[in-house]
Order: structure tokens, then C-alpha cells, then sequence
């Protein structure tokens, strides 16, 4: 089950950023305040 959530502001004049790992697998369940993902961005 896909589930959307929106990203933090990435800060000032970045509007774009890459997934560039998953922490978690589908089905696992999660907490709040647990990192899915690491972003990387252009900055």
C-alpha cells in the first residue's frame, strides 16, 4: 500500500532533490520521527 507524504523544505532555492537510499522495505511498519529515505541534493 503506497502511502504519500510531503518533504521538509530542502531550503533556499532548492526545489528538487534524488532518492539516493531506502532505509525501509514495503510492509515494514515505521515510527514517527524514523528516516525513510536519504535525499541528495544539486547544493
Amino acid at each position: 500500500m503506497a502511502t504519500e507524504f510531503k518533504l521538509p523544505d530542502l531550503g533556499e532555492n532548492i526545489a528538487s532533490g534524488d532518492v539516493v537510499t531506502v532505509f525501509v522495505s514495503e510492509g515494514d511498519v515505521v515510527k514517527p520521527g524514523q528516516a525513510l529515505l536519504e535525499v541528495e541534493t544539486d547544493k
